[in-house]
C-alpha cells in the first residue's frame, strides 16, 4: 500500500499544484485565451492586451493633438482648409478612410512639386 502511495504522490502533487495555478492565474489564462490567434511548435500567437491597444491608441492621440499644437493657426491656412472641405462637398466625397487616402496622396504630391521648386530654385536662382 504504501508503495501505491508513493508511486502517485507525484502525480497528484501536479495536479493540486496546477489547479491552484490555474485559480489563482483564472483571469489573466482566459485573457490570453481569448487573443490567441495561433497554436503552434514555436509557440503561441496573441493579440496584445487590450490595455495595451487601448494605451496606443492614447499615445496617437495626444501625438495629433501636440503636432496640431505645433502647427498653430492662420487665417490664411483656415481659408485654405474650409476650401477643401467645400471642395470635397461639392464633389460628393463622404469623411473617411477613403478621403483620408486621397488626401494623403495630394499631399505627397505637393510635396513632391515643392521639392522639386525648392530644386529648381536652388539650381536657377
Amino acid at each position: 500500500m504504501e508503495n501505491i502511495l508513493n508511486a502517485i504522490a507525484w502525480p497528484v502533487a501536479a495536479i493540486i499544484g496546477a489547479v491552484v495555478l490555474m485559480v489563482i492565474f483564472r483571469k489573466p489564462l482566459s485573457g490570453l485565451i481569448e487573443r490567441t490567434r495561433k497554436i503552434s511548435k514555436g509557440g503561441i500567437s496573441a493579440d496584445p492586451p487590450l490595455e495595451a491597444q487601448q494605451s496606443q491608441s492614447d499615445k496617437g492621440r495626444e501625438n495629433f493633438a501636440k503636432l496640431l499644437a505645433e502647427i498653430g493657426s492662420s487665417p490664411v491656412r483656415d481659408v485654405l482648409e474650409d476650401g477643401i472641405r467645400n471642395d470635397l462637398k461639392q464633389k460628393g466625397i463622404p469623411s473617411g478612410p477613403d478621403t483620408e487616402k486621397l488626401l494623403i496622396k495630394h499631399l505627397a504630391g505637393t510635396q513632391l512639386l515643392l521639392t522639386f521648386e525648392t530644386i529648381y530654385g536652388l539650381v536657377f536662382w
